[in-house]
C-alpha cells in the first residue's frame, strides 16, 4: 500500500502529511463541523448535535459500575457485537416482527447510525461500478460522503 503525501509543502526535517483519498477529499466539511465552527466563533450555544447538559440517570451509572466490577467487558467486542447482546436484540425483534431472526447472520451492533450506514455502504457498494444510492431529501448530511467514499453515486429525490 502506498501512502500519498504532500512532501513538497512540508518544512525540511518534518514527516510528510498524508493526503486523503480523492473520494474523501471531495466530500468537504459536514454540517456538524460547520455549525460547531460558527457557534464557537460567535460564542453561541450549539443545540444542533444534542450534547447532553445533564448527568446520566442513576440506573445507567449503576449498570456501568456493575459492568466494570463484573470484569467481563474489558476487551474489544467482536466486530459484529457481543454474542449476548446480539441474542437479546434478536429475541426482541423476532417477537416484534413475528418472525425468527438469526443473530449470527441477520444482526450487527454499531456505535451509531452513521457507523452502521458506512458499514452497509462499504459492504455493498463497489468502486467503479456506478452503483446508485437513492437519498430522500432532506437527508442526513453524512450519507453523501459515506456513499461517495464507498464507491457509490448519491441520487437525490426531493
Amino acid at each position: 500500500m502506498t501512502l500519498s503525501t504532500n512532501a513538497a509543502s512540508e518544512p525540511k526535517g518534518h514527516r510528510p502529511t498524508p493526503v486523503p483519498s480523492p473520494q474523501y477529499a471531495s466530500t468537504g466539511l459536514d454540517v456538524w463541523t460547520m455549525m460547531n465552527q460558527v457557534a464557537a466563533s460567535v460564542n453561541a450555544v450549539n443545540l444542533g448535535q444534542g450534547y447532553m447538559s445533564y448527568p446520566p440517570k442513576e440506573f445507567i451509572k449503576r449498570a456501568a459500575q456493575e459492568a466494570l466490577v463484573e470484569n467481563t467487558h474489558n476487551q474489544y467486542a467482536p466486530p459484529r457485537g457481543r454474542p449476548g447482546l446480539l441474542e437479546q436484540v434478536g429475541i426482541h425483534f423476532a417477537n416484534r416482527l413475528a418472525r425468527p431472526i438469526d443473530p449470527s447472520s441477520e444482526l450487527s451492533i454499531h456505535a451509531g447510525a452513521n457507523e452502521a450506514l458506512l458499514s452497509v455502504f462499504t459492504a455493498f457498494l463497489e468502486h467503479g461500478k456506478g452503483q446508485e444510492v437513492i437519498l430522500m431529501e432532506p437527508a442526513f448530511d453524512q450519507y453523501t460522503p459515506n456513499i461517495i467514499m464507498s464507491g457509490g453515486k448519491p441520487v437525490y429525490v426531493p
